[in-house]
């Protein structure tokens, strides 16, 4: 798992080990400093897999479940890279922003849900 610029280990890692939001065992809990946060669950019923929950605050939340790592390791960096295009937006004035802005803003947030 890379670490994308502004994203760090949630709470110093204390939720590592501990029951998730899945009712899994927490792997990697990450945060943004400009309000996200991304956590992986390993969960043992009804088959091994992860789930990766993942949020921007007052904005979105949602889950995505993988079978395999290294769909978690992909999914991970793509998510980082996402969120961090969408806080890259709210840089522009709130005045400046026209209905591409909010078209582009849109099309982020849906593509983050897409399984």
């Amino acid at each position: 798992m890379g670490m994308e610029k502004d994203w760090g280990i949630f709470e110093k890692g204390r939720t590592i080990g501990k029951k998730g939001s899945e009712d899994g065992i927490i792997l990697a809990d990450l945060e943004n400093i400009h309000g996200a946060r991304i956590t992986v669950e390993q969960i043992d019923n009804p088959s091994p897999r992860f789930a990766i929950t993942f949020g921007i605050y007052g904005l979105l939340f949602h889950t995505h479940f993988k079978r395999r790592q290294e769909e978690v390791d992909r999914t991970i960096t793509w998510l980082q890279s996402t969120i961090n295009k969408v806080f890259d937006m709210y840089e522009q004035s709130e005045r400046s922003r026209t209905a591409d802005w909010y078209h582009e803003h849109d099309r982020l947030v849906h593509e983050l849900t897409i399984d």
